[in-house]
């Protein structure tokens, strides 16, 4: 996977979020079975103004790039990764309902799963989830996609973090 350098200026190996918009766009067009299943799945590091304040940007940029770097290891080789601040963004095509939820899962899960040291203290890194699902790709579809990860998101973080959250878009 290219990798490409957030507004921050970290490299985390994952596309920035203005190429990832770009890509899904094209994406979206270009299906070869438009009416094929899509996700996108949307996460957040949890607390990261806490991760920075605490330990300094030096070491919340390390976790920003071991959690982008843990995650791409369990994507399958068509998904894409984009990263943009303490935001990550997943694009899934031609998964199920079922999968997607199982997939945010597996991040959630693969995320939380890493100590991390810093300071001689160990601390476990959480992040919020939000999947948008819809059962067909559509390109008018895109935003709508896109804010409805958003809010699935935000409807994990308010539930309590660490969690995830779907949204079926018809």
């Amino acid at each position: 996977m290219l990798s490409s350098r957030d507004e921050t200026g970290v490299t985390t190996g994952a596309f920035n979020h203005r190429y990832f918009a770009e890509w899904f766009a094209s994406a979206l067009a270009d299906q070869a079975r438009p009416r094929s299943p899509i996700s996108l799945l949307r996460f957040d590091v949890d607390d990261f103004e806490q991760i920075n304040g605490s330990v300094g940007h030096r070491i919340g940029n390390a976790v920003l790039r071991i959690v982008s770097a843990s995650v791409q290891r369990i994507l399958n080789p068509a998904d894409v990764l984009a990263h943009g601040g303490d935001a990550f963004a997943v694009l899934a095509r031609d998964i199920s309902e079922r999968n997607a939820a199982i997939l945010a899962e597996r991040i959630r899960r693969t995320v939380h799963g890493l100590p991390l040291v810093a300071h001689d203290k160990t601390f476990h890194v959480t992040v919020s989830v939000g999947v948008a699902w819809a059962p067909g790709t559509d390109p008018a579809q895109a935003s709508l996609l896109v804010q409805s990860a958003e809010r699935a998101v935000r409807d994990a973080k308010s539930s309590g973090k660490n969690r995830v959250s779907t949204v079926i878009v018809e």
